[in-house]
């Protein structure tokens, strides 16, 4: 079992063998070895033909669908066959003589093909519960671990330029310390596409203990720090061994955290439309005056009536 999950396979089905390995009994171990080896065939099998082949009962096959994270089998046997949609390792489809307009179209295909499939799976009841949180939230907080926590980040400014006050603290440190001062009727969001990133999961932990209601989003169910988050919102498992599913994940991530800021914006609750009126104005703090030659006191904004001087004459 060991050197078929070692071997050269980087389906979403085997990531997931590989993720959850340490939790299967040995039946399902069993049934991981025959799928493993058998992954192009599998999806054409009913769950009784697949107990009979691998040798177990079909309660096995349902309960090992499960652990991996899938509602089921028929959830499982679908996955495996969108996962074919997907192209195969350090590769997208992309031949060495391809114009640039072809290469434009595969990847746009297959950027579509993860973000409709992200969209369209999100749990519509966990949505709504999520974006009440965030509209009635004193305060917000957004953290993730490697590239996600650029996303953490662009997601913050999303947010508060609609009037929710929203943090992302991106120092190991600073996000648990970060975490303390959440309490009751705040929001604390952790991206981590495994669900076993430690400093998101330590941040949730501290800040579900304070009384925060803690958010994950992540791309694996029944991971270690869903044991800490109130809601869980799934991304799709992406194929490793292609450097591309990196961004394609980060564009699943964003989408779905623009999801709720839309979904928190249709709400209207009167507090953030007012902390939004009040931000309107500091657009103008971007830029200097295309003619200005001096940074002067009279430039800087320090009260709502604008203080005018002129440039010093030295």
């Amino acid at each position: 079992m060991a050197d078929i999950i070692a071997a050269d396979i980087h389906s979403d089905f085997a990531n997931r063998v590989k993720l959850y390995s340490g939790k299967l009994s040995r039946t399902e171990r069993q049934i991981a070895q025959y799928m493993l080896q058998h992954e192009d065939s599998v999806e054409n099998l009913s769950i009784q033909a697949l107990a009979q082949s691998a040798g177990v009962g079909v309660a096995s096959i349902i309960r090992f669908s499960k652990i991996l994270g899938y509602n089921g089998f028929a959830d499982m046997k679908f996955q495996i066959q969108q996962g074919k949609l997907v192209l195969g390792k350090n590769d997208v489809g992309i031949s060495r003589g391809d114009e640039a307009n072809i290469v434009k179209q595969k990847i746009l295909r297959y950027a579509q093909t993860y973000l409709e499939r992200c969209i369209m799976d999100l749990n519509n009841s966990t949505l709504e519960q999520v974006s009440d949180k965030i509209a009635c939230a004193g305060k917000v907080g957004i953290i993730g671990a490697g590239s996600a926590d650029g996303i953490a980040q662009a997601a913050v400014s999303m947010f508060m330029s609609m009037g929710v006050m929203a943090v992302c603290p991106s120092d190991s440190l600073l996000k648990l310390r970060t975490a303390a001062y959440f309490n009751p009727g705040d929001v604390f969001i952790g991206l981590s596409f495994s669900g076993y990133s430690k400093s998101v999961g330590d941040a949730l932990y501290f800040a579900k203990e304070n009384g925060a209601t803690s958010v994950l989003i992540t791309a694996y169910k029944n991971s270690l720090l869903g044991k800490y988050a109130d809601y869980e919102l799934y991304t799709p498992a992406r194929n490793r061994g292609n450097a591309l599913n990196i961004s394609t994940t980060a564009m699943c991530q964003l989408a779905l955290l623009q999801i709720l800021q839309a979904m928190v914006y249709q709400k209207n609750i009167p507090n953030i439309q007012e902390k939004e009126d009040r931000l309107k104005g500091n657009g103008n703090m971007q830029r200097y005056d295309v003619h200005q030659e001096y940074i002067s006191h009279g430039r800087i904004r320090i009260s709502k009536e604008e203080k005018k001087q002129e440039p010093p004459n030295n």
